[in-house]
């Protein structure tokens, strides 16, 4: 498999793919932790590209290299909810199409 797809079901069989083919552990705590690490990265990625695009600008260099971060830390957060899905056997594509279903008649309190 040379690529990852273009949808949710793609992505989930590319990982089944690259776990069996690196020899990745599927080890489910594992990878919650991991994704706990990765999601730590994200909020820094977060913190800094906002502290950048505040005092640089959002045109300059040192912003988009911080967006581009910021692009890689998401990447790596879907490609641990994408792995964990796949070790609970859930289809991360049905599973959220059904949650976005019952948030449109939720109410949240501001």
């Amino acid at each position: 498999m040379e690529h990852p797809g273009h949808s949710l079901p793609e992505f989930q069989a590319f990982h089944r793919w690259l776990d069996e083919a690196k020899n990745f552990g599927t080890d489910l705590q594992m990878n919650g932790l991991c994704l706990q690490r990765e999601i730590g990265e994200l909020s820094l990625e977060i913190v800094r590209y906002h502290w950048r695009q505040n005092n640089y600008g959002a045109d300059d260099p040192r912003t988009e290299e911080a967006r581009a971060a910021l692009g890689l830390e998401l990447a790596d957060c879907l490609a641990y909810l994408l792995k964990i899905a796949n070790y609970t056997g859930h289809d991360l594509q049905a599973v959220y199409t059904e949650k976005m279903r019952q948030n449109i008649n939720r109410s949240w309190d501001k």
